[in-house]
């Protein structure tokens, strides 16, 4: 018994019913980067205020928003440098 409880708590415990990838999918999208260990305050900070303000415009496409994001992310990079 202590053998198979072992076994369920490696991390390559294997999921029986296959829906872990789905559930992991899931989770991803809904609450991304919380399976990442946060260690930059970039990650709380910066990274939402930045999409919070590309948010405001509505009109946006995702590629335009994801280009406009990242180029103000290297513009906080200068500032912060």
């Amino acid at each position: 018994m202590l053998s198979v409880i072992s076994l369920l708590s490696e991390p390559g415990a294997i999921d029986k019913l296959g829906i872990g990838i789905v559930r992991d999918a899931f989770a991803n999208v809904f609450f991304p980067g919380t399976f990442t260990l946060q260690t930059r305050a970039k990650y709380f900070l910066l990274i939402p205020y930045l999409f919070t303000e590309l948010e405001r415009d509505k009109g946006l496409k995702p590629e335009t928003m994801l280009s406009r994001f990242h180029n103000r992310e290297l513009d906080c990079i200068d500032i912060l440098k």
